[in-house]
């Protein structure tokens, strides 16, 4: 007994001291002399481990977007930046359908000369091939006389594994593996839920280029027919698992913001005129319904630009509760598609179900069926929303992209 006490003993020490030097070359710190933004001309990046067992690590690095690995190129003296621009063309690859189905206007068409490009570098320290720190992200825009960068509005850099956009069986951004030939609303592109959420490094930059805050977070692809059109919109979600820190985006709804949409401009009001969707938000501000904040932002995608979207609100039960100061479960959203028979988005939706049979089955010329029905909806709101609706001439609603909250 007493040997058997002893061995366990040993190995109790032995895995202690094993954790804690596991632990203690998986918290390696890097440093770089550069963040992230603005250079001009050219820049050395220098990096180095911040770490008094800094010689017994390598530091390899990437220029693809993919996450560095035990065989990716190792860092020596120092990296010049302007000769690593990815050389990967995503722009150029086609994010509809086949053509035999593409009958809107929002056919793909192939950019017109050389995209805007910036620089991204991830590195990450190993020590006998395994990974010991985190993997940084650091992404360059250049200017210089060839690439003059004036945007005047803040920049969005999304990087990600190539292979979560435009691989064919998981790439949110191709038709691929999902696609079937006799139903025009398939593809990877429209499939929904957390199977298809990809994790991304999102860095938001002001006008100037300056990163204000950088994190990483869960995409996926936003919207209902448009989908399918060339700019996708996408939608994002902050979570415990991706490490995700604090979202600083103050022209959105100001305290716990943990989703929210980047819209492309095809989408924006179902026309060609880009900003309708936005000036028409901005008009009726101030009446008595919920509406998205916003701001047009410049997108990249794996160092490349991906053009312009406006960032928004994603109005959820999370964006009514950081509104209204409540819970998100005292909430219950419905959504007014008709011929889905008013699923639930959130909570249930036996009140609304048990309204609308109420009304199909009850004369509202009755005053005391009428004041019956005022008591469950805010009339006023209703009577405002549906007003705007109809002067905006809306001609995708009221079958769809109606929802009802309570």
């Amino acid at each position: 007994m007493k040997n058997r006490f002893l061995l366990y003993s040993i190995l109790f020490f032995l895995l202690s001291i094993y954790y804690f030097l596991d632990t203690k070359t998986n918290n390696v710190i890097l440093k770089s002399n550069e963040e992230s933004g603005l250079y001009y001309d050219s820049l050395n990046l220098i990096l180095e481990c911040d770490d008094s067992l800094n010689k017994n690590f390598f530091i390899r690095y990437t220029t693809d977007c993919s996450d560095p690995v035990y065989n990716s190129p190792i860092y020596s003296e120092n990296l010049l930046i302007h000769e690593l621009t990815n050389s990967t063309i995503l722009s150029f690859i086609k994010t509809t359908g086949p053509d035999s189905i593409t009958k809107f206007p929002e056919k793909w068409i192939p950019p017109f000369g050389n995209q805007s490009k910036a620089s991204v570098i991830k590195y990450a320290a190993f020590v006998n091939d395994k990974i010991s720190s985190k993997i940084y992200t650091k992404t360059f825009f250049r200017k210089d006389s060839v690439n003059n960068i004036h945007y005047k509005i803040p920049v969005i850099s999304l990087t990600t594994d190539v292979k979560n956009l435009f691989s064919q069986n998981i790439g949110l951004f191709v038709s691929g593996e999902k696609f079937e030939s006799d139903d025009k609303h398939s593809g990877n592109f429209f499939e929904r839920g957390k199977e298809f959420e990809r994790k991304v490094f999102f860095q938001y930059f002001d006008k100037n280029i300056n990163l204000v805050f950088e994190t990483y977070l869960g995409m996926r692809i936003h919207g209902g027919v448009s989908r399918r059109f060339p700019q996708k919109s996408l939608k994002f979600y902050k979570r415990k698992e991706y490490n995700s820190s604090k979202i600083k985006l103050p022209f959105l709804s100001e305290k716990r913001v943990k989703r929210f949409i980047l819209e492309g401009m095809q989408e924006s009001g179902g026309g060609r005129a880009l900003i309708e969707d936005i000036v028409g938000q901005n008009i009726v501000k101030n009446l008595n319904f919920e509406h998205q904040s916003s701001n047009p932002v410049i997108v990249f995608i794996n160092g490349e630009y991906w053009g312009l979207y406006t960032l928004r609100d994603r109005l959820d039960e999370h964006y009514l509760s950081y509104k209204f100061g409540l819970h998100r479960d005292s909430f219950n959203i419905v959504d007014g598609h008709a011929r889905r028979n008013f699923q639930v988005v959130h909570g249930d939706n036996r009140e609304f179900l048990d309204l609308i049979d109420f009304i199909d089955n009850n004369d509202l010329s009755i005053s005391e069926n009428y004041n019956y029905v005022t008591n469950k909806i805010d009339i006023n709101n209703f009577i405002d929303y549906y007003s705007v609706q109809i002067f905006f001439a809306n001609l995708d609603w009221p079958v769809h992209n109606i929802k009802f909250w309570k």
